[in-house]
């Protein structure tokens, strides 16, 4: 047994010594002067919390958290003002930063929170956009719509994350947490009110149908359709959104966007309606209980206020008639809540 363990055993010289020590040096060194070079010139920031830190500096009244519906344009349209730059328009006596990109929600806007909350000088408002499309796994859950840098850049702010990230990356070691996002994704459950009726994947193998008004009608269900509760994750970041920003003394607003109910109870009648009507109820709660505004635009508008027909699917993206409605709505809910 003896002569076996001697096998294994060996003595480090202190030349041995001398050379790991340097090397382990050596690798300190390189980390450090990476992290000194990322800190100071902001490598691999995205823009998004570049363009923030930048406007926070600017001590705006308002903050406008928002997602697609924010920002899109329909082809058709004359107006090409999005709805930021219209509600600014409106009332141009507030400064107004955003927070805007495709396919955020409120565990991006959560994130984004922890950096305002950090200003020196706070907005005095707080506006965010919540779409009711972005509960369904179909969004949430979709793998190019978890923004893993952006999450990784707020919680360890003003830590260089992309000296860290970046080797992660070409080592792919991220590419093993895609494979299992995409799992979850495709696994998730889908429920038609509190009625399970498949998972995501079996409506993502045929395109959601095979005809055009089966593919609407499952879009709809698969996009709006669930039940909500308390113990959702996107609630979760609501909540934690609303609670950092009031121990701020930052004022928040949680406005629902328009969704285009009458295409979707022409699919579903009563059944959307009384679906769409209990999971508003529930954001409605939860914002009372944290001390924020809460302005329900969900059916606000007609079918022809949405620019989606120009995409062939269901979105709540508006055309300029849309835009100027909501926007209207929002200043005026602002400047009421501002007195």
């Amino acid at each position: 047994m003896k002569r076996h363990l001697s096998i294994f055993s060996f003595k480090i010289t202190k030349d041995a010594k001398k050379v790991i020590n340097n090397l382990l040096l050596l690798v300190i060194f390189i980390l450090s002067i990476q992290i000194v070079i990322f800190y100071i010139f902001q490598i691999g920031v995205t823009p998004e919390l570049l363009d923030l830190k930048k406007n926070l500096k600017s001590y705006p009244d308002v903050i406008y958290f928002g997602d697609s519906v924010s920002i899109f344009v329909a082809k058709s349209d004359t107006d090409k003002l999005t709805l930021p730059q219209h509600i600014q328009q409106e009332i141009p006596r507030f400064i107004i930063t955003t927070i805007i990109h495709g396919a955020y929600n409120l565990n991006d806007y959560a994130n984004y929170s922890k950096l305002v909350s950090k200003s020196s000088v706070p907005p005095k408002i707080a506006v965010v956009s919540v779409n009711m499309r972005s509960f369904s796994p179909a969004w949430y859950k979709n793998p190019p719509y978890i923004f893993l840098k952006e999450h990784l850049f707020l919680t360890f702010d003003p830590f260089p994350v992309d000296a860290i990230y970046k080797p992660l990356y070409q080592l792919h070691v991220l590419d093993l947490l895609q494979k299992y996002n995409f799992i979850n994704f495709s696994n998730s459950p889908i429920y038609n009110g509190g009625n399970f009726v498949g998972r995501l994947s079996s409506f993502l193998k045929d395109d959601y149908g095979k005809s055009q008004e089966e593919k609407m009608k499952n879009k709809i269900m698969v996009n709006y359709m669930y039940s909500l509760s308390d113990e959702h994750e996107l609630i979760k970041s609501m909540q934690f959104l609303a609670q950092r920003l009031n121990k701020k003394g930052i004022k928040v607003i949680f406005y629902i966007t328009p969704i285009d109910y009458q295409n979707a109870e022409k699919y579903w009648g009563n059944d959307f309606k009384d679906i769409l009507e209990k999971n508003i109820q529930v954001i409605k709660k939860v914002a009372e209980a944290n001390s924020a505004d809460y302005l329900d635009l969900s059916r606000s508008l007609d079918t022809n206020s949405f620019g989606w027909k120009e995409e062939t699917y269901v979105s709540e993206h508006l055309n300029e008639k849309g835009r100027k409605l909501v926007s209207h709505a929002v200043s005026t809910f602002i400047l009421a809540k501002s007195e």
